[in-house]
């Protein structure tokens, strides 16, 4: 028996947690669509000024010191799933 101090979890009141699974779907999700957005609004040019400063500006310019590109894909979905937030809160 827990002690009479302690809380119960939202666990032990039967809620159901998100699988990890669960996490990382939602997460390429809104990743997806933040990158989305950004490249609509940059009307698709992925090789314009905007993107030139946000690579620069996130890896560098000198790609022999950028990171591997899983870790890449990886920073460039969180940086999608930001976007999506960020948008999300100015509604």
């Amino acid at each position: 028996m827990p002690p009479a101090w302690r809380s119960r979890r939202s666990d032990d009141l039967g809620a159901r947690r998100p699988s990890r699974s669960g996490l990382r779907m939602k997460h390429l999700v809104t990743g997806m669509l933040g990158l989305a957005m950004v490249v609509w609004s940059t009307r698709g040019r992925l090789n314009g000024r905007y993107w030139q400063w946000r690579r620069e500006t996130a890896l560098g310019t000198d790609p022999s010191t950028w990171p591997t590109a899983r870790e890449r894909r990886r920073a460039t979905l969180a940086y999608g799933a930001w976007v999506w937030r960020m948008r999300r809160l100015n509604r």
